[in-house]
């Protein structure tokens, strides 16, 4: 067995033997030992877990991709809502047609929807009807069936001709083309078929 010395105030030596281990200085090292193989299994436990960071910023930006597309329109997004409405709360066909017709406004009855049909046809030549039938007044057409822009003076009496039409609200507007050549719109509660 080994022994160690151990220096001791005032100076004296003593040893004590080591009872565990004999004490060895110069060994030879053995030969089947790799230590490049032992540091390198070592650092494999040190290292740190790959950074995940930039995964959970990518996840992040599709969930909110994925967020923003389904509520820019109420098509996809009502459409997913209906698949996750559990079949239970389902309507019958009777009271989803009633809820439906009771959401609706009430609208006028059929008569009054259909458009009035329009009085002359491309290409008919008409004559200029002045306001509560005067022979003499003058009437601006139109520069465009909106009324925003101004045409050229037309007298009461002038013979037109039609060269298209137009339902504008529930009335027609005619667009109409002078002797001249000038065109422009005019309602049709202004004009009367020639004879």
């Amino acid at each position: 067995m080994g022994t160690i010395t151990i220096a001791t105030f005032p100076f004296a030596l003593q040893e004590w033997p080591l009872p565990w281990h004999p004490l060895r200085f110069a060994q030879e090292p053995e030969q089947d030992l790799d230590l490049d193989e032992t540091f390198d299994e070592m650092d494999d436990g040190n290292h740190k877990p790959p950074y995940r960071r930039p995964l959970l910023i990518m996840l992040a930006i599709l969930v909110i991709a994925v967020l923003g597309y389904l509520l820019t329109g109420p098509d996809p997004f009502s459409s997913l809502t209906n698949l996750l409405v559990a079949p239970a709360s389902e309507q019958p066909q009777e009271h989803r047609e009633a809820s439906k017709q009771a959401d609706r406004p009430s609208l006028a009855s059929p008569d009054t929807l259909t458009p009035p049909t329009p009085r002359f046809s491309e290409g008919q030549i008409v004559v200029v009807v002045g306001p509560s039938g005067e022979a003499s007044a003058s009437l601006r057409l139109k520069g465009d069936p909106s009324g925003s822009l101004p045409g050229p003076v037309v007298q009461a009496g002038e013979f037109l001709t039609v060269i298209d039409g137009t339902l504008m609200g529930n009335h027609w507007l005619y667009l109409v083309q002078t002797k001249s050549g000038s065109s422009g719109w005019i309602e049709g509660n202004h004009l009367k078929a020639a004879s």
